[in-house]
């Protein structure tokens, strides 16, 4: 009887301090899962900044639907670059948060999509699809844009006044707590005029 109750003080405590490794080792995760999030978030933020301030040309582009043509011309609005070397959650996502800052803002900002390198318009079409994005989809054939802003497969988020881009969003899949931040900015800016 006796060694039955050491074995089973020796088998609890070995259990508490397994628990004990396993709880520190989930702890520590948990903590550098955060830190590497952080780190991506930077880096991000800093490659967006790269196109912060930067001009934005004013082109011609033709709507995916029906061929009318517009320009990218703002005096205040948000224009997201799209393409079909794209991160397509990223762009389906994007499309749907434009939706809705447009429900808000459609009287005061001008929202475009821009589809944009060698435009294929089965694909914008079926992201405007996907995303129930209710505005037109433009496109452009061009280099002029693709080259300057499309140097990673993402898209592209600017947020333009006068034709220079206030602030940008490169989104990160799969957080789109990056995304809000992003939009809940415009929005507090946008409160403040």
């Amino acid at each position: 009887m006796k060694k039955n109750l050491v074995i089973l003080v020796v088998i609890i405590f070995v259990g508490l301090i397994l628990t004990y490794f396993n709880f520190s080792s989930s702890f520590n995760n948990v903590e550098k899962n955060k830190i590497i999030e952080r780190e991506v978030e930077q880096k991000y933020i800093d490659l967006a900044s790269h196109f912060n301030y930067m001009y934005f040309p004013v082109i011609g582009v033709e709507n995916i639907i029906d061929g009318s043509f517009d320009s990218t011309f703002f005096k205040d609005g948000i224009l997201i670059l799209l393409s079909n070397s794209g991160c397509n959650p990223c762009q389906v996502n994007e499309l749907k948060n434009l939706k809705d800052i447009h429900n808000k803002y459609n009287d005061r900002l001008k929202i475009m999509a821009l589809y944009v390198s060698y435009c294929e318009k089965i694909e914008a079409i079926r992201l405007k699809k996907i995303s129930t994005f209710n505005l037109p989809i433009y496109c452009h054939n061009g280099d002029k844009i693709s080259d300057r802003f499309l140097i990673k497969p993402f898209p592209k988020v600017f947020y333009i006044k006068d034709q220079k881009i206030i602030s940008t969003l490169i989104p990160i899949t799969n957080n789109n707590s990056f995304s809000e931040k992003f939009y809940r900015g415009i929005d507090n800016y946008l409160k403040e005029k």
